[in-house]
């Protein structure tokens, strides 16, 4: 049973804050870099780990990455009204389970979450709150990183969890996002689907061009039905004024395919449904800012993510994401003291991690549970198999206002430190 979204627990936000829409401008000029000799060296090898040149980063983390679907989520209280496990409330899942893609256009990486790092959403107006915690991650051999987050709305729960891989290739980069999410609405109605594999390439040239490849299915656990969204990829001759980002779908039920629906559109732009009677319906269509997109290729929501508003900072965990000094500098555009901050928080936690790795302690995270204790070894998630379970903790202890055993992982009270030279720095101001 899903537990009704408490908007008791939210008193705080009241009245509804003002989001911002852009990003501050940056306070100095980056300096030109080039990606490939950045990883030249790294061809062939997992670089999911790998430190990029700070100018290739986007001031957010992978957990609030998570996030930027969820600005969508008015698709699901849509869903909601519609009759258990019937066609229309399946297209409108399916057309909510491909919004990520185009936010995976940007040419920038979000900073990978240090572990126990979490982020949460929470809009009153949108009737909709959620949690991302970094719940794994271990650095003996290849890097391994999970991340599980848990959305909900008045009539809907949404989870799920990723552990990607990133593999260079020379000239190209793949990207196995390895990314399972499972909804249920209130009426027991369940779906699920996995998010697959993109590519960047032109990184020699420095012209960075981003495609996502293979099917996305999306499978309703009631009726049996299936949507199988396909990214069309420019052909091999394409001309410069070929359609890109083209998405189309089918539904298959009982192994067979559906003469109708079927879906077409982009995935940067909007969906369409081709009912069986003949008519249209658009499922999804994407909002972008009146004066286009902003700094980092952010839309107006992205934007939002990261910001603190006046008074909401008591309320976080000191494990927020919104905290990490090194974020706060990328987003104010101080890219070198960005770079040597990340590279400081970055190397002391995992330093932590592996000690404790090896002292046979290895760290938990605080608000999602293995579902069993072998869990971690049984491979990669497969169809509604997910191995994190969120607790519901991380509500009661925000209500409360107590974050016992939270840690503070950034220390971000520490305003000044002095570097060899004996000479003070300011590295972080977030009040």
């Amino acid at each position: 049973m899903i537990a009704h979204v408490e908007t008791a627990a939210w008193p705080a936000e009241e009245p509804a804050i003002k989001w911002r829409t852009a990003l501050p401008e940056p306070q100095e000029p980056l300096r030109p870099f080039s990606l490939w000799q950045a990883l030249k060296d790294l061809i062939g090898k997992d670089i999911l780990d790998a430190p990029l040149p700070i100018g290739q980063y986007c001031p957010l983390t992978e957990l609030q990455f998570r996030a930027e679907e969820l600005e969508y989520t008015e698709l699901l209280d849509q869903a909601a009204e519609l009759p258990k496990g019937s066609m229309e409330r399946l297209l409108l899942v399916a057309a909510f389970a491909q919004i990520g893609f185009s936010a995976g256009l940007r040419p920038y990486k979000c900073m990978n979450p240090v572990m126990g790092e979490t982020f949460e959403i929470v809009r009153p107006e949108k009737g909709m709150r959620a949690v991302m915690e970094a719940v794994h991650q271990d650095f003996r051999g290849s890097t391994r990183i999970i991340n599980a987050w848990h959305a909900q709305g008045a009539q809907w729960e949404l989870s799920g969890e990723d552990e990607p891989r990133v593999r260079f290739w020379g000239s190209s980069v793949d990207i196995h996002l390895n990314w399972t999410d499972v909804l249920t609405f209130s009426d027991g109605d369940t779906y699920s689907w996995r998010k697959g594999t993109s590519n960047i390439s032109g990184l020699i040239s420095g012209n960075l061009v981003i495609t996502h490849k293979g099917v996305l299915s999306i499978t309703s656990h009631t009726s049996g039905a299936t949507v199988h969204l396909t990214f069309k990829e420019p052909g091999m001759f394409s001309g410069k004024n070929a359609l890109k980002h083209e998405m189309t779908g089918v539904v298959e039920l009982n192994g067979k395919k559906l003469p109708a629906p079927t879906i077409s559109g982009h995935f940067d732009q909007k969906l369409v449904a081709n009912m069986a009677n003949g008519s249209t319906k658009t499922l999804w269509e994407k909002r972008y800012p009146q004066g286009g997109l902003g700094r980092c290729q952010f839309s107006e929501w992205t934007a939002s993510l990261n910001e603190i508003p006046v008074g909401q900072r008591k309320r976080l965990p000191a494990s927020d994401a919104r905290l990490r000094p090194d974020i706060r500098a990328l987003e104010d555009g101080r890219y070198g003291q960005a770079d040597s901050l990340k590279r400081e928080l970055t190397a002391r936690i995992k330093k932590k991690v592996l000690d404790e790795a090896k002292k046979g302690t290895p760290l938990q995270p605080r608000w999602f549970a293995l579902t069993e204790p072998g869990a971690l070894t049984s491979g990669l998630t497969t169809g509604t198999v997910q191995r994190y379970k969120f607790t519901g903790e991380y509500w009661k202890a925000r209500r409360n206002g107590s974050w016992d055993n939270v840690p503070d992982l950034f220390e971000w009270r520490i305003k000044i430190r002095s570097d060899a030279t004996g000479s003070r720095r300011t590295l972080l101001a977030v009040e």
